[in-house]
């Protein structure tokens, strides 16, 4: 399993700006920014080596990378299309990770 940090707004904001997105309505955006709530959210998760995740909109990974640090898999699927290269840079390279650009 990979070691993630959750990404911080800045680095979310220039993530997004490197790769020219800008947020949609139509898809609903709303980028998770503060990395204590991703803390909380996989600790009361309840998560170990032995668990299997699929995030609904992975967004920017953030979640999706401190997920893959204690899941065994993390399916994240995200519709997108526009950030699938910011989901690669990010945590394609994770093993345990399978990124979906779908619906």
């Amino acid at each position: 399993m990979s070691e993630y940090q959750a990404q911080s707004r800045s680095e979310i904001l220039e993530l997004l700006s490197d790769a020219q997105h800008h947020s949609s309505k139509h898809w609903g955006q709303n980028f998770l920014t503060e990395p204590n709530i991703v803390r909380k959210m996989v600790d009361v998760a309840s998560l170990d080596s032995d668990s299997q995740v699929v995030e609904i909109g992975a967004g920017t990974g953030t979640l999706t990378g401190v997920l893959a640090g204690v899941a065994n898999i993390v399916i994240a699927y995200e519709i997108d299309p526009s950030l699938e290269p910011v989901l690669a840079a990010g945590v394609g390279a994770a093993e345990n990770v399978e990124i979906r650009m779908e619906d």
